[in-house]
């Protein structure tokens, strides 16, 4: 990054856990693209859906989103 002049620059890995209602509206434009190109089925999405559902209404839910912290110094 010589031509921004930051050095010591560190990237660390991170997984955030997420909720059942942050995943759905993460996936939403992902699973309409899906249905738009056929790649899956109306029913197919519905019994997926659903699926996550009842797993999130049984406490069995969980939904990670992988990130990554970037820092550095500017010169």
């Amino acid at each position: 990054m010589e031509e921004l002049k930051i050095s010591n620059i560190a990237v660390v890995p991170h997984s955030i856990m997420i909720t059942y209602e942050v995943f759905m509206l993460a996936c939403y434009g992902v699973l309409e693209q899906a249905l738009k190109e056929e790649v899956l089925s109306k029913s197919e999405l519905y019994e997926w859906v659903k699926h996550l559902e009842q797993m999130h209404k049984n406490g069995q839910f969980l939904a990670e989103h992988p990130g990554f912290i970037v820092t550095g110094t500017k010169s």
